[in-house]
């Protein structure tokens, strides 16, 4: 019989430990069968399983897991709550929804509980109150409540846990699930009267101004005015998402998911395998993706009728990095620019329309 304690002390990251232990019961089992004993459920919060049933199956070798109790388990009876809304988390690999209550293991020393609340602070206030529990499955089991900012304040060991209650949906204010909650309710049957009168009409000036005063806030290197801003630009989007939804056109879902392929599908140097070096490069290949996408045959294609003038004019002429899908000089282009622009600008709509400092180039 062995052990593979030695590891811990050799490696300088848990997944060459994890790595090494499989390694180590594969070789073990070349001359016959071998167990392979963890602490727990084999397949709970134990990578080094994970790892030995990966490189287990590259090689062609049979592994047979038996469950056992894991720490979830005693963590649930120790708590005395219904486990079947609890997420089983990972403190080094934290994915966790804020609304379901988390038990969150490898939280074996004091450094990693450190990153841990750091992590959680993103989410949860301060005085969000948390258990850990100590020393579970043993005669020395217990449990201490503290307030999150008092996490690390004590040391941790290789049996100790972390519980974190959920957050209600109001106070979930941190994140994006928790911001589209507020609407959502907004715009309920129960909600706000004027919210729920709302069209894309009637929300058109407001998306308007709050776009500029964002441009404003980056105008003025004001931070802290930007952050609102950005803001109240993120309800717009939000609230033209739920107008969509109530006359059965799109939902914010689609929105989310029009924007991301987009994004993976123009950055093939990112997420595929084109390769590009410069922003110039990234450019070129952005504009000629978007040529096969939506091919435009004129200069006019792509600017939106409501730009003002100045704007306008930056994007046809080429913004920033220039236009790869046509060929006219930048000469060529703005004689066209102002033989057109007065019949081009819709109502009321001037060549002396209110123009922003900021460049439009991309025309997505």
């Amino acid at each position: 019989m062995s052990d593979c304690d030695d590891l811990y002390g050799a490696a300088e990251r848990f997944d060459e430990v994890y790595r090494a232990a499989a390694e180590r019961v594969l070789t073990a089992a070349g001359p016959g069968p071998v167990v392979y004993a963890v602490p727990g459920h084999p397949l709970v919060a134990e990578r080094s399983v994970a790892e030995l049933l990966r490189l287990a199956a590259e090689r062609g070798l049979a592994v047979r897991v038996y469950p056992g109790v894991s720490f979830a388990d005693v963590a649930l009876a120790r708590l005395g709550i219904d486990g079947g809304n609890v997420q089983v988390c990972d403190a080094e690999d934290l994915r966790i929804d804020t609304w379901r209550p988390a038990i969150i293991g490898q939280v074996y020393r004091r450094e990693v509980a450190s990153e841990l609340k750091l992590r959680l602070l993103e989410w949860y206030p301060a005085d969000h109150p948390v258990r850990v529990l100590r020393r579970l499955g043993t005669a020395d089991e217990r449990v201490e409540a503290m307030e999150l900012r008092a996490l690390d304040h004590g040391p941790f060991g290789y049996l100790d846990a972390v519980y974190v209650p959920p957050l209600a949906p109001l106070e979930d204010v941190r994140r994006f699930d928790g911001l589209e909650y507020v609407v959502r309710r907004l715009n309920g049957p129960e909600g706000c009267p004027w919210d729920r009168e709302q069209t894309h009409a009637t929300l058109r000036p407001h998306l308007l101004e709050e776009a500029y005063e964002a441009l404003e806030a980056i105008d003025r290197g004001d931070p802290a005015a930007l952050e609102e801003e950005l803001g109240d630009l993120l309800l717009q989007v939000l609230m033209h998402a739920a107008v969509a939804e109530r006359e059965g056109t799109f939902q914010l879902g689609d929105v989310v998911e029009r924007i991301a392929r987009k994004l993976i599908r123009r950055h093939p140097h990112v997420f595929g395998g084109a390769v590009a070096e410069t922003a110039e490069e990234v450019y070129r290949n952005w504009e000629a993706l978007k040529q096969q996408e939506k091919p435009r045959t004129s200069i006019l294609d792509g600017v939106p009728r409501t730009l003002p003038a100045l704007a306008a004019s930056q994007a046809i002429q080429g913004g920033r990095g220039g236009s790869a899908s046509t060929g006219r000089t930048s000469r060529g282009r703005s004689r066209s620019w102002r033989r057109r622009s007065a019949s081009w600008h819709g109502p009321g709509q001037g060549r002396s329309g209110r123009a922003s400092s900021a460049t439009c180039c991309s025309r997505w």
